[in-house]
């Protein structure tokens, strides 16, 4: 095992994904308390955002509180560090990137073609300006933030609710994704809601699998930055929907 362990260790290979045996405990006997905190904010406020959003920020402070209250919670979460989100470097997972941007760029692309074609690269050709802007605050404005409560908070804290072994696992990260995409059905239309609960499967991938949350960051960055450039802006862009 320790041979095992050390040559994994020596080729860069992520160490499977467990739940901190604290934060397991506090599932065990804190269950209906983490399920009225899970259901509050993975569940409840997508909704009321949803039913009842009117203004671009109604969205933006209720994200900006729900991530206050978010990092506030990890800070109280059995056995969760931060410096652990600092461990699995981007770079030994060239090509598993090279391989989801490419995918993401087909995807994005073929559903600009089907959806509203002269769309098209039409940001980055008309108002380049504007896609440089995009492509620089969105990893930090958008993606870092949204990760760490759709990850980071998600499984960190409220991961082992569904269970433990691949079915536990399974079920955590097919929940990750429908509480992502309803967290983005104030946009009122399917592809907004479709789009992200996809992307949810590989950003759970890069951060339970792959041991990084850089790379779900990074991975999260690629795709939202690809929806703006290639001409899916119009479908996650708050100000089409919002007066």
């Amino acid at each position: 095992m320790d041979m095992k362990l050390k040559a994994g260790r020596i080729a860069g290979a992520a160490a499977p994904y467990e739940t901190p045996p604290g934060a397991a405990a506090l599932a065990r006997h804190g269950a209906p308390r983490l399920w009225a905190e899970f259901i509050a904010l993975f569940v409840l406020v997508p909704l009321g955002l949803a039913l009842f959003a009117s203004q671009s920020w109604h969205l933006f402070t209720t994200f900006l509180i729900c991530l206050a209250i978010g990092v506030a919670l990890l800070q109280v979460t059995p056995g969760f560090r931060w410096r652990s989100q600092l461990e699995g470097p981007i770079a030994p997972h060239a090509r598993a990137s090279l391989v989801f941007i490419a995918g993401a760029a087909a995807l994005i692309a073929a559903l600009v073609f089907w959806l509203t074609p002269a769309s098209f690269l039409m940001l980055p050709m008309l108002r380049p300006e504007l896609m440089l802007t995009i492509a620089l605050a969105y990893p930090l404005v958008s993606a870092l933030p949204q990760e760490i409560l759709f990850r980071t908070l998600f499984f960190e804290r409220y991961g082992a609710l569904f269970g433990a072994g691949p079915a536990g696992r399974w079920t955590a990260i097919g929940v990750n994704a429908a509480t992502f995409g309803l967290a983005h059905a104030f946009y009122a239309n399917w592809v907004a809601v479709g789009i992200t609960a996809l992307g949810s499967l590989f950003f759970a991938h890069a951060y339970l699998d792959r041991r990084s949350f850089a790379l779900a960051v990074f991975w999260h960055s690629v795709a939202g930055v690809l929806v703006f450039a290639l001409g899916l802006g119009r479908f996650l862009f708050t100000g089409a929907v919002l007066p």
